[in-house]
């Protein structure tokens, strides 16, 4: 998943060439140094300085994140869709408060659509899902009204920016070879601490760890060979840009080989796509599609359609309203070993 907040922000911000490029840099890699950021781009160190610092002051830039990944601890994945029966401000409010408050509620969205809420998941095992699930409907239950799990398969797209937001391409790294590792309670503290806040300079995990800089810069390096890291990225006001997300429900019968392979060059190639998966359940595909244009977001909904002809049984189409929740590693969700 990707990050997004009030779609419906009073003031929008423009940007320039150079400030897409700064935040395209940034998607690559949020932990960059202003100076290599800088040099990439050809400009001077100062000037990125000043924009990122308007970026966020602004409110463009919210927030810099670790991409854990979470299913090297054994979890797994599921996005459970809520239709709620048109609760009151202050009802809606309280089940939201309390479902933030779930350490494996990973993220919660609000959209305009048949969906009133979209929920990201963790739990350990198959039983531990009935658990969870359970958990969260009893939760809302005066005001449930339906309810969808869908457990994701497989990621096909997840990118900070649509491929139309900036025009410049950046060569992709190289993918190493994985390493295995095992884990401690102090690479689980540095996991915490950096997942909320990528940018944390080393020194300071040092200090709240109890190690020296260089056997922290040891232990994050191994944890993104590992794997357990997959990457940095800044969580971004989408609305204040002057972008809106939908997401894309589709459920498909009889998807053959082919089908899937179509469905993944589209993804990679649409300049639309911002996240993208394959799932169990009655939607067998997510879309989330962001775009400027609502004329952009129709085109590629019918491009999709038009890629599975005969193949789509039902979809639905929803307006991201607001994120309440986003993190790819609830605090607490880790036993300290």
């Amino acid at each position: 998943m990707r990050f997004f907040d009030t779609v419906f922000a009073e003031k929008k911000v423009a940007l320039d060439a150079l400030d897409k490029k700064i935040l395209a840099e940034l998607a690559r890699n949020a932990r960059s140094s202003q100076s290599a950021i800088a040099k990439r781009i050809h400009t001077s160190r100062d000037t990125v300085n000043y924009r990122v610092a308007n970026l966020k002051k602004s409110g463009v830039l919210q927030a810099f994140r670790t991409v854990v990944n979470i299913a090297q601890f054994g979890f797994l994945n599921m996005h459970v869709f809520l239709q709620l029966k048109q609760p009151t401000k202050e009802v809606f409010a309280a089940l939201v408060k309390k479902l933030k408050e779930y350490p494996y509620v990973r993220a919660i969205i609000q959209f305009n659509g048949k969906y009133d809420l979209e929920l990201a998941l963790v739990a350990k095992d198959i039983y531990e899902c009935d658990k969870v699930v359970g958990e969260v409907c009893n939760a809302c239950a005066d005001v449930l009204q339906n309810v969808e799990v869908l457990f994701i398969t497989k990621t096909l797209a997840a990118h900070t920016f649509p491929k139309s937001f900036v025009s410049c391409e950046f060569a992709q790294e190289q993918k190493k070879s994985k390493e295995e590792t095992h884990l401690d309670r102090i690479d689980i503290e540095i996991l915490e601490l950096l997942a909320e806040h990528a940018d944390i300079p080393i020194y300071r995990i040092a200090q709240q760890v109890g190690l020296s800089a260089d056997a922290v810069t040891y232990r994050v390096k191994k944890l993104q060979k590992s794997e357990y890291i997959l990457g940095y990225v800044p969580a971004v006001n989408y609305a204040l840009i002057n972008y809106q997300v939908h997401a894309i429900l589709i459920r498909t019968t009889n998807m053959t080989r082919k089908d899937e392979a179509a469905v993944e060059e589209f993804v990679r190639t649409n300049k639309d796509v911002l996240w993208a998966v394959k799932m169990l359940g009655k939607y067998q595909l997510l879309f989330y599609i962001c775009t400027q244009k609502l004329d952009d977001f129709l085109k590629t909904t019918e491009d999709i359609r038009s890629l599975l002809t005969n193949k789509i049984s039902d979809y639905e189409t929803l307006v991201n309203f607001e994120e309440y929740k986003y993190t790819y590693l609830p605090k607490g969700l880790l036993e300290k070993k």
